[in-house]
């Protein structure tokens, strides 16, 4: 049928696209503006190139931002090889070794929540996808660090607490308890949980917080985000409602 075919095409043109941005340490963000290698991005990708059984390519970008992964547990926000504020201008300025950079380039941007979050994702996936047991064990202590990182930033609330323009949203001023970055950090702990149960407790906990602090039942939505002033914005954001399926239970639906 047309739809079929269609589908089949979209296909073809994202399975081409993935491909073409797999890079000799891992998976780029794009092909030009964005040739660096981003958390975000490439975590993501991730899935589909599992999904694809390209293991290796997910493996190597999983390992490259371990290597860069400060003592602290933080993940980095990307890997650059050449300055990428100088390339989307045009101007393409090469560095003698690939820098990690930790935030976004604002300079009022504080240190990025997510990529770190994601990467417990993106490696629990991959686990699972591939089987690859060798990996884990080697790099367990490289996940449970970079959770233990975010637990620090659990406010009185239960709720992890962000600065400005930590997450991927990073031209919108949020700054305080956002919604995306509680629930894919719920995503993350209930993951690990699986390889290491103690964590379970954790994900059960911001889970009762997310339901509890960001769900509005007069609105029958998850609200963006609570300010560091406690202000609630309760705009509908697409992100943070997609993200939370599957996590609300009980008398909230």
């Amino acid at each position: 049928s047309k739809d079929r075919r269609i589908i089949k095409k979209a296909k073809a043109i994202a399975v081409r696209d993935l491909r073409l941005n797999y890079g000799d340490m891992g998976i780029y963000a794009g092909p030009k503006n964005f040739h660096e290698y981003w958390a975000r991005d490439g975590f993501f990708a991730s899935f589909g190139a599992c999904v694809l059984k390209d293991f290796e390519m997910v493996r190597k970008n999983l390992d490259l931002f371990i290597r860069y992964q400060k003592g602290d547990g933080q993940i980095p926000l990307r890997i650059e090889e050449r300055n990428h504020g100088l390339s989307l201008l045009g101007i393409n300025i090469p560095y003698s070794s690939p820098r990690p950079v930790y935030n976004s380039s604002q300079i009022w941007a504080d240190e990025a929540m997510d990529p770190t979050i994601l990467f417990v994702i993106g490696a629990c996936f991959y686990v699972k996808s591939s089987g690859d047991t060798k990996w884990l064990l080697d790099n367990e202590g490289s996940l449970s660090k970079a959770l233990d990182w975010i637990l620090k930033h659990i406010g009185e609330n239960g709720l992890v607490r962000e600065g400005l323009i930590a997450n991927w949203a990073d031209m919108a001023l949020k700054a305080g308890n956002v919604t995306y970055t509680n629930v894919c950090f719920w995503k993350a702990l209930q993951e690990f949980s699986e390889i290491r149960p103690e964590y379970k407790v954790q994900a059960e906990r911001i889970k009762a917080a997310i339901n509890t602090k960001l769900w509005s039942q007069e609105k029958g939505y998850y609200i963006d985000w609570i300010g560091v002033k406690g202000r609630i914005y309760e705009d509908f954001f697409v992100d943070g409602n997609i993200a939370t399926f599957g996590t609300k239970s009980g008398s909230n639906g």
